[in-house]
């Protein structure tokens, strides 16, 4: 798919992609201040769900409604660098759809008593996920990889740091965010149409909120090193994540490594998953994946064992990695895990607004709007030999692996994680 960039005169930048003669129209505008500049943490992510359930004109039942009479979807997804609105709709429905999105940012919802209900239900949210391993064990590596400010803390901020956000700091986080430089999305059959309709929605923007900078940019820093436990109030098995540095993407040796982190672990008969799973019987499943996380780019590895069992995973994790480092996979094996990353990569952008929306991320990162593409054929085309080359050094230093462990209520600790990593889950809060 190509795509053609083009700016406005306030410098937002638009990408344009057609939609191969689907029906169905998309645009999108991520503004370039997310969560990660908060003052207090949780606020981006507060006013973005209020600004969901209706507008200044329409409240939440009449906003649905117009809505649904024109089947149109309105999103919003809020990212530590950025927050993205999007709104689909079919193609001749569009100027209605973008008249909805242009009322939310230029209107913004003020219902007071829906507010008060999102705040309790995000409030009880966070409680509901300190309850559970797999939740407080995603909670706690928040500051096991980071400190205490809004690029590192989740996203919808802390308990203890909510009740902070009053009518005022709203009010400067929508200014801060709508003031901000934009990145578009245009995805449809008639460009020239969809367009024009973006340029007045981006017009109504400027008119109301007028122009700033772009939140700073966030610290990549990866902390490893680390151990972390938190005991929880529920039940059943435990969480465990192990993290390490990895390459961002962009990086010379991302490709690489991602193929290597397929090989090495994704799949029934992957070395990892044969090992945690097959032949110990430790996990159901074996989470593998390079992830990018307020800019720095980490190895994840995660499993759900009983508690009793987190010091034989770590040690079974380690044990993998240093084997495929002496012997790495079969070219077989590493021809396996290619097929089974292009198939994957081709189900997730398997629509034109799909890439678009690929092409839409790797501008928030910085990188080419093609560089899904590219990467899709370099997978496609990298030696098996540069992929075994790359096992060479695979695995974590000294130093380098972060530990992530959520233990079921009454669970003993692990004795292979060091006393001091325990921590309170009050922290959490």
């Amino acid at each position: 798919m190509t795509y053609t960039t083009r700016h406005t005169q306030d410098g937002d930048e638009i990408l344009m992609g057609h939609n191969g003669g689907l029906g169905l129209a998309s645009i999108s505008i991520c503004f370039m201040r997310g969560a990660g500049h908060d003052a207090i943490p949780g606020t981006t992510s507060l006013s973005c769900s209020h600004l969901e359930r209706g507008t200044g004109v329409l409240d939440r039942l009449a906003f649905e409604s117009a809505l649904d009479a024109i089947g149109a979807t309105l999103s919003i997804s809020v990212m530590r660098r950025a927050v993205r609105f999007s709104v689909s709709a079919l193609e001749a429905l569009m100027p209605a759809a973008c008249e909805l999105l242009a009322e939310v940012i230029e209107s913004p919802n003020g219902d007071d008593d829906e507010l008060t209900i999102l705040r309790s239900e995000i409030e009880d949210g966070i409680v509901d996920d300190l309850e559970t391993t797999s939740g407080a064990e995603g909670r706690a590596t928040h500051l096991t990889l980071g400190g205490a400010d809004s690029a590192r803390l989740p996203i919808d901020g802390l308990l203890k740091t909510r009740a902070a956000i009053d009518d005022a700091a709203l009010e400067a986080q929508r200014r801060e965010m709508f003031a901000a430089p934009a990145i578009c999305a245009v995805c449809a059959n008639d460009l020239e149409a969809a367009e024009q309709l973006l340029l007045r929605v981006l017009s109504r923007v400027r008119h109301r909120w007028g122009h700033g900078p772009a939140g700073l940019p966030l610290d990549a820093t990866f902390v490893g090193g680390r151990e972390v436990i938190v005991t929880t109030c529920g039940t059943g098995n435990a969480s465990l994540s192990l993290y390490s540095p990895a390459p961002a993407m962009g990086d010379p040796e991302y490709v690489a490594t991602s193929l290597a982190v397929f090989a090495f672990g994704t799949g029934f008969m992957s070395p990892l998953f044969h090992e945690i799973r097959s032949q110990r019987g430790l996990s159901y499943g074996v989470g593998n994946r390079i992830i990018e996380r307020s800019g720095a780019a980490m190895y994840r590895f995660s499993v759900r064992p009983e508690a009793t069992r987190i010091d034989e995973c770590i040690d079974a994790f380690k044990q993998v990695w240093r084997r495929v480092a002496d012997a790495p996979p079969t070219d077989d094996a590493i021809e396996a895990a290619r097929t089974y990353a292009l198939g994957r990569r081709a189900i997730a952008f398997e629509t034109p607004s799909s890439r678009l929306a690929a092409a839409l991320d790797a501008r928030l990162l910085g990188l080419p709007a093609e560089f899904s593409t590219t990467f899709t054929s370099s997978l496609q085309n990298m030696a098996t030999s540069q992929v075994r080359e790359h096992f060479e050094g695979f695995g974590p230093g000294a130093g380098e692996m972060s530990v992530v462990a959520a233990l079921p209520e009454g669970a003993a600790r692990p004795a292979g994680i060091r006393a001091s990593a325990e921590i309170d889950a009050e922290l959490l809060r």
